[in-house]
């Protein structure tokens, strides 16, 4: 269920900022990178990883998630177009590399998007105080 819900959600287009009806169509802009986070795993932990397990059932071309982490076994990401086992030998170290992998991708996809005033989204949106 979380590949097809991320895989619609590639397919959505960037939306223009405020105040702006179209953006440069040169200009690259990286898309939603969805990823996933589950608490607990049905896999055996000597067994195969979520990577392995999610590789066999979509095939192995790009993925439409590009990271799992599982609470207490691991956190996986796709680059280069295969997946790494991100070890993070700190406590929780699976969630800390989820939290890391979210902040790095917010500040590349920050940097492929316009920077709009938010107060131009309170402004517009907003209605006047009650009194």
């Amino acid at each position: 269920m979380a590949h097809e819900a991320a895989a619609e959600i590639a397919l959505f287009a960037h939306a223009p900022p405020v105040g702006q009806y179209t953006h440069n169509p040169n200009q690259d802009i990286e898309h939603v990178l969805p990823f996933v986070l589950a608490f607990d795993t049905d896999l055996k932990e000597s067994g195969k990883t979520e990577p392995t397990r999610y590789a066999e059932r979509y095939g192995t071309e790009k993925p439409a998630l590009r990271a799992i982490s599982v609470v207490g076994r691991g956190f996986w990401s796709w680059a280069n177009d295969q997946w790494h086992d991100n070890v993070c030998k700190c406590r929780e170290g699976e969630v800390v590399g989820l939290v890391a992998a979210l902040v790095n991708a917010c500040q590349r996809v920050a940097k492929t998007r316009l920077q709009p005033d938010m107060r131009d989204y309170l402004d517009k949106q907003m209605p006047p105080p009650q009194r």
